[in-house]
This record gives C-alpha cells, structure tokens and sequence, in this order.
C-alpha cells in the first residue's frame, strides 16, 4: 500500500507527501529532509521509477506530465485477500 501511496504523490508531484512519509518512516538514511535526487534513487530502489514526458497530455505542447511505475515484488502465484479485522472477529 505503501508504495501505492508514494507512486501517487510522485505522479501529482505532491513532495510534501513525500517527504511526510518519509519522515514517519525513513527508507534506510533516506528520510523527509533528504534531496530530491537521494528521494528519488532510494524510490527506484525499491521499484517506484518516475518517467516524465514532454508535451503529453493536458493538452499543452512541451507541458510536462509525471509518470509512475510501481513494480511489485514476486510470482504472483500467491492469493491475497483483505478483510476487515471486525468482519474477522
């Protein structure tokens, strides 16, 4: 969920998110007060890569649009379900 979470805050270019994350819960020294160029390689890392475009979408030509990738870990063989812990109980 978690890299959901700064996937999208990368994409709407939210940095105070970020680095509100990371601030909460650092990525080895990489924490909220961090440059953007360390934020963005520890991201990479752990599969979360920003692609920016020039003069795509939003209709205005050379407007840049942020781009996302999140790669999850695995096979993809293993089922997971979430449920409620009081639907649980």
């Amino acid at each position: 969920m978690r890299k959901f979470h700064l996937g999208h805050c990368l994409e709407e270019d939210n940095w105070a998110g970020i680095r509100k994350d990371l601030d909460k819960n650092p990525i080895g020294t990489v924490n909220g007060s961090s440059d953007k160029e360390e934020i963005l390689e520890i991201l990479s890392n752990f599969g979360i890569k920003l692609i920016k475009a020039q003069g795509v979408g939003r209709g205005a030509q050379g407007e840049v649009e942020n781009s996302v990738t999140v790669r999850l870990w695995g096979t993809g063989k293993p089922l997971r379900e979430f449920m409620y812990s009081e639907d649980l109980a």
